[in-house]
Order: C-alpha cells, then sequence, then structure tokens
C-alpha cells in the first residue's frame, strides 16, 4: 500500500519536470535552420521557438525521428541572426530550454564601391551578418595600397543600414581593397576596388593630350597610374596636369597624323574596363579636276593626309577612284598634311562619276559626297548684263572630241541645247533670257551644265539682276502701299525658299516693309512714313540690287487757306503735302511761273509755306507746284492799308459816340431816380404832419374829463 502512494505521487509530480533533455542544431542552410531535440519519455508540443536579441518568434515544424528524438525546421527571416534561441513546450509551459546558435551567412556581395575622391562608402549586403554583442562582433578587415585595417562593430565604424546591408567608410584612395568578415564564421579573403577609371573623351592639340574623364584619383596617387597607348606605357614625368576627372600629358603631335589609337587606363591596377579608341581618320574635302583624258596629276584636299608616319617612315596609302588608282602620294602640305597630290592613269570619256576612296595606315577615310570624273566640266562664273543676257564662264563643256553636239544645259528644270545657242564655246556661255525663256518671269537658281556623257558640272547659283519699271501707288509723308512693277521681282527661288530681299532708298536705309508677291510677280509693300516729296526705291534680292531711277508718287500739294500779314506783308498758304525742300517749289500767278527773285520764302513745312511776293496785287490767282506736282488754285484778296486805316477810325468814332450815348442815358437815369425820391420824401413828411394833428387833437379832449383839484 505505501509503494502504491508513492508511485501516485510521482506520477501527479511528474508534469514540473522538463522532458526535453538536450537540444542540438544543424548548420544553417540559406533559409532554413533545424534543432535536434533529445526527449525524455513522456511527449512534447513544441509551438513556437523565439529569440532573446531581436525578439523574433518561429513556428516550427517538428516530426519525430526516434521515440526520443524530436527534429524541429524553421524558415528562416532576413532579419534572422546569430543568437539565443527558446525552444517552447506547450504542455511544460512553465520551463525552457535554450541554445545559443551561430548562423552560418549567406550571399556576401558589394553593393557599391567607393569613388575616388568623391565617396569613400563601401557598402556590402548579405543574409545573417548581424552582430550580438557582446559575445559575437562582426569584424571586417580590409587590405589596401599595402595598408591593412580593422573595422569592429562594437566600435561604432560598421554602420547597418537594414538587417542586410552593412556599410564601412574606408577613406579616399584608389585600386584594389582585400577583405575578409568575421562573424560566426570567417569568410575567405576576397576582392574588390575602387570605381574603375573611365575616360570619356580625348583631345590632341599639338604635343598635348588631354584625357578627361573620372576616378583617376586624386593627384596624390598619381604615382600610382599607368597610361597606356596602343600597349606603350606612358612615363609619369610626362604629366603635366593630374585630377580625379582630367589628365594631360606631352606625347609626340599625333594631331595631324592618321591612324588608331587604343587608350588604356590603369590606377594601382585597376583599369577602364575596356579600351578607348582614337581614330584619326583621313578626311577628303575636295579633288582637282583632271582636264585630259591623257592622264596626269590632280590634287586632293582635306584633314590628316600625312604621307609619313610620326617616325618618319612612309605610309601605306592606298588612293582610288573606281577601280584606278592614283600613285606616288606625296604632300604638298608637310606640316598638317591638308593636301596631297597623287597620278592618275589614263581615262576614257565614259570614266565620269568615279567614287573616291583613301586609306592611310589601314584607316580607311570616310566615302566622301563629291566623284571624280575625267574632263569634268565645271562652272566658275554667272555674268549678267543691263540687255538681260547671261554669260556662264568655266571649262570644258565640250566633249573629246572638242563638240557641243549633245551638251546642254538647265535652269528652272528648263533643258536648253547649246548647239541652239551661237555664242558658245568650251569655257563660256552667253545665253540670252527673254529669246530662251520667251521672256517669261525666271527664277533664281542653279545652273548646270551637262556634256555628252551626262558629265555635270558643279550647280552654281544664278542670281537675276531685278528691273524696276514702274511704281504704282501714291504717297504722303505717313507714307502708303506702293507696287512695284519689274522683272525678276522674286520673292522666292526656284526651290521655293525664300530669297533675301530688301527695299532701300538710296541711302539703303529700309523704306518699304510687309512685302507680297501678286500673281504677276510684283511686290506689293507699304512705304514708310517720309520727310521728302522725292521717294526713290532700290530693290535688292539676293544681293543683287534694282536700278534706282523710278520714283514714287507724292501726293499733289493742297491749298486750304491763306492768311495775309501786314507786319511782314507776308502770305501764309495752309494746306498740305508741301515738302520740305524749297529748290523744289515754283510760285504760279495766274498763268505765270515766278522766278525765284521774284518772292521769298521764309518758312516751309508739309502744311504752311510763308511767301513774300515783291510785286503784290490786291487780288490774283495763285498756286504752287511741288516737284512738278501743281497744286489747286487760290483767289488771294490783299486788303488796302488806308481803308482799313479808316475802317479803324471808324470804329473809332463809333465806340466814341456810344460812350456819349452811354453818359447820357446814365445821367437821365440818375435826374429820375433823384426825383422820385423827391416826390416820395414830400408825401412822407405830409403825413407826418397830419398824424402829429391828429394826436394834438386827441390830447385835448383828454383834457376835458379831467378832474379838478382839491
Amino acid at each position: 500500500m505505501k509503494y502504491l502512494i508513492i508511485i501516485y505521487c510521482l506520477f501527479l509530480i511528474s508534469p514540473i519536470f522538463s522532458q526535453i533533455i538536450s537540444v542540438n542544431f544543424e548548420e544553417n542552410l540559406e533559409s532554413k535552420l533545424n534543432f535536434i531535440i533529445y526527449l525524455a519519455s513522456n511527449p512534447v508540443n513544441i509551438s513556437k521557438i523565439t529569440t532573446d536579441f531581436t525578439n523574433q518568434t518561429y513556428i516550427p515544424n517538428c516530426y519525430y525521428l526516434l521515440a526520443s528524438k524530436l527534429n524541429c525546421t524553421i524558415q528562416l527571416k532576413p532579419t534572422s541572426q546569430t543568437e539565443k534561441y527558446y525552444i517552447y513546450d506547450e504542455n511544460h509551459p512553465t520551463l525552457d530550454s535554450s541554445i545559443f546558435v551561430g548562423l552560418k551567412t549567406f550571399n556576401l556581395k558589394v553593393e557599391s564601391q567607393p569613388k575616388p575622391d568623391t565617396n569613400s562608402i563601401l557598402r556590402f549586403s548579405g543574409l545573417y551578418f548581424q552582430p550580438y554583442p557582446p559575445n559575437f562582433n562582426l569584424f571586417i578587415n580590409i587590405k589596401n595600397l599595402n595598408e591593412t585595417r580593422t573595422f569592429n562593430s562594437s566600435l561604432g565604424n560598421i554602420t547597418f543600414i537594414n538587417s542586410t546591408t552593412f556599410e564601412i567608410d574606408v577613406g579616399d584612395s584608389v585600386g584594389e581593397i582585400e577583405y575578409s568578415i568575421e562573424l560566426a564564421f570567417l569568410t575567405q579573403n576576397l576582392k574588390t576596388s575602387y570605381q574603375s577609371p573611365i575616360i570619356e573623351s580625348i583631345n590632341f592639340l599639338g604635343d598635348n593630350i588631354t584625357i578627361t574623364g573620372d576616378n583617376f584619383g586624386d593627384s596624390k596617387f598619381s604615382n600610382y597610374s599607368n597610361i597606356l597607348i596602343n600597349s606603350i606605357g606612358q612615363n609619369q614625368t610626362s604629366y603635366l596636369e593630374y585630377s580625379n576627372n582630367k589628365v594631360i600629358l606631352k606625347y609626340p603631335s599625333i594631331e595631324y597624323f592618321s591612324n588608331s589609337y587604343d587608350f588604356d587606363f590603369f590606377i594601382a591596377n585597376i583599369s577602364t574596363l575596356s579600351s578607348f579608341k582614337v581614330l584619326t581618320k583621313p578626311k577628303l574635302t575636295a579633288i582637282s579636276n583632271l582636264n585630259s583624258y591623257s592622264g596626269g596629276e590632280v590634287t586632293i584636299t582635306g584633314e590628316n593626309l600625312n604621307c609619313k608616319r610620326q617616325n618618319g617612315t612612309s605610309s601605306d596609302i592606298l588612293i582610288k577612284m573606281g577601280n584606278k588608282i592614283c600613285s606616288s602620294p606625296t604632300n604638298i602640305d608637310d606640316v598638317k598634311f591638308t593636301t596631297l597630290k597623287c597620278t592618275m592613269p589614263q581615262g576614257f570619256e565614259n570614266d565620269e562619276n568615279l567614287p573616291i576612296s583613301l586609306s592611310i595606315d589601314s584607316v580607311q577615310a570616310d566615302i566622301p559626297p563629291f566623284k571624280f570624273t575625267y574632263y569634268l566640266p565645271k562652272v566658275t562664273k554667272v555674268e549678267q548684263d543691263i540687255n538681260n543676257t547671261i554669260t556662264i564662264l568655266g571649262d570644258n563643256f565640250d566633249n573629246s572630241q572638242q563638240l557641243m553636239i549633245s551638251s546642254n544645259f538647265t535652269l528652272n528644270s528648263k533643258v536648253i541645247k547649246l548647239n541652239t545657242i551661237a555664242n558658245c564655246s568650251k569655257s563660256s556661255l552667253i545665253l540670252s533670257l527673254p529669246q530662251l525663256f520667251n521672256d517669261s518671269n525666271i527664277l533664281n537658281g542653279d545652273i548646270i551644265v551637262y556634256t555628252p556623257y551626262s558629265k555635270s558640272t558643279n550647280p552654281i547659283p544664278v542670281k537675276l539682276i531685278p528691273s524696276i519699271q514702274e511704281i504704282k501707288g501714291i504717297i504722303n509723308k505717313n507714307g502708303g502701299i506702293i507696287t512695284i512693277i519689274g522683272k525678276y521681282l522674286n520673292m522666292k527661288r526656284f526651290n521655293n525658299e525664300n530669297t533675301v530681299l530688301k527695299i532701300m532708298n538710296l541711302q539703303n536705309n529700309t523704306s518699304c516693309y510687309d512685302p507680297s508677291q501678286n500673281n504677276d510677280n510684283n511686290i506689293i509693300c507699304t512705304h514708310l512714313p517720309t520727310t521728302s516729296v522725292i521717294n526713290n526705291i532700290i530693290v535688292s534680292i539676293d544681293g543683287k540690287q534694282s536700278n534706282a531711277d523710278i520714283k514714287i508718287a507724292f501726293l499733289s500739294p493742297i491749298i486750304h487757306s491763306f492768311e495775309y500779314q501786314f507786319d511782314s506783308s507776308s502770305i501764309f498758304l495752309n494746306g498740305e503735302n508741301f515738302g520740305n525742300d524749297q529748290s523744289l517749289i515754283q510760285i504760279k500767278i495766274g498763268n505765270t511761273i515766278l522766278t525765284p527773285d521774284q518772292y521769298t520764302i521764309t518758312e516751309l513745312t508739309f502744311e504752311t509755306i510763308q511767301i513774300k511776293l515783291n510785286n503784290q496785287q490786291p487780288t490774283q490767282q495763285l498756286s504752287v507746284i511741288i516737284n512738278n506736282q501743281p497744286s489747286n488754285v487760290m483767289e488771294i484778296t490783299i486788303p488796302n492799308k488806308i481803308s482799313s486805316e479808316s475802317s479803324n477810325s471808324g470804329s473809332e468814332s463809333k465806340l466814341s459816340v456810344g460812350i456819349i450815348v452811354g453818359i447820357v442815358l446814365a445821367a437821365v437815369c440818375a435826374i429820375t431816380l433823384a426825383v422820385v425820391f423827391v416826390i416820395f420824401y414830400k408825401r412822407y413828411a405830409l403825413e407826418e404832419r397830419r398824424r402829429k394833428a391828429r394826436m394834438g387833437l386827441k390830447n385835448d379832449n383828454f383834457k376835458q374829463y379831467e378832474l379838478p383839484e382839491n
């Protein structure tokens, strides 16, 4: 009975003892951690696993390996780290088991490299690198330019941006960085570097080469640099300037040489990702004509046309016109190599429009837009005379038999056979525009001459001389709208581009604005206000000026009224359009135009003329002629001076009589007022005496009724 009681008591108290004997863990994978839990005989219920430093909770997936051995797996998070893990048994909640787990790290990589001179931060990322102070601190060891440094999370020189990203400040430097990281486990020695140098551009100027880019490092690191040009290192003593973004070094001049160059930049053994290629290509800009089919020397103009290399040896040059080789190239300019000459073999009449190719030391020039043609026709000049004749000057307008049977030219897309033109030769063509174009309006455009085998000359612009024949419209001092009529007054070229149009006066100042063109190719514009009655127009189109002898009609002078001034014996004519030039004015009395000695103009504006006539008549018909434009006739009546004075005396007498009459009337009024006053005064006095008399009678009556005195 006693043993049964003991067994029963043990059964009751057995739950208070933990059934977990021990806990182990396996090395974690990237996202999993396994716990091996050894148990006593009683069952357990592992509901969660928690941590002490980050206070995270994991729900494990558990299964029995044996009756006394349990496997529990948790899914690791980006925030998981090395720390103490607690095993929670739901069946024994008051008891716990714990184990310290040092997690193996994963996915270490460099997020960003430090940048020379501007950013010294080296940033990493990876899983499970967070420290567990004070037992497990994070250590980072780096080596750069033979200097070693150690960073320790407990010292605060490792900064965690988040649970998976951390960084250190490695300082301003260049080159390779060796590093290792230690937490629960030690990483192997790894390498990164400061950002690689970058070449952005290279410029040649004389014997200087300027390299611009980034990440070269400050000048204090220049002794770690190495610049390779075509795999040949340059001496650091050749540096003229060194900074993080630019290096200037002396180098034998390559500015005018055709060649291919590979530039590589090393800084502390860290190089540009790829070679920076510089190609100084030859360039063709022009080639001379060869005025013979038997061959001969031609001159090629361009850039980097060097027949010798920098070291003085001959360049390997190949010049071809089509399949014909231009041999024996030599430089005319031995400094900048802008010209060379070579010899072409014999050609034939159909050897035309041959493509030009050139290579120097295997560096090929771009194919130029122009081509080579034997005996190429050429236009050098176009002249126009006053008879509307155009002369085209040039050369090689004929064929190999010196005939022009099939040659032609085009102007405004009209094709004209040269054999229909009387005055033509291999070097000049004389064209009558009215004859060839039926006197129709021709636009400015290009003339191109074509030979029998369709060889074409260079296009040369024809700039026709504008001609003014008439100007319609009348202006006044405020200007006005005019129409310019003539030939070759074109505001458009044949290719529909606008011509350069200017409408000017004789002083080359703009005199007309807002030009437009009607269907007759006349120009309509608004003339500016003017200070003269004489206004000439010049039309300039594409730099060619018209005649300047056509004047614009000005409104005729108009006399509105006149005034006569006796003091100066002058006549004032009031009106408009008189101008301001006395030399253009004539005075006409009746049908007679006065000579200049018969009058004097003392004042002149557009609206007023002051004239003093030497022989004035009381009444006369007066008009003015300004620039041959007559005004209306105004009848001028000049009053007689004596009658004027009499009239003035009469006026004064009338004024005196008026004054006397006024005085008399005033006296009569005064006397009348005095008489009226006297009459009214006498009547007032009489009434006053009567009143007093009545008052006296009343007093006597009162005395009759007075009592006698005692």
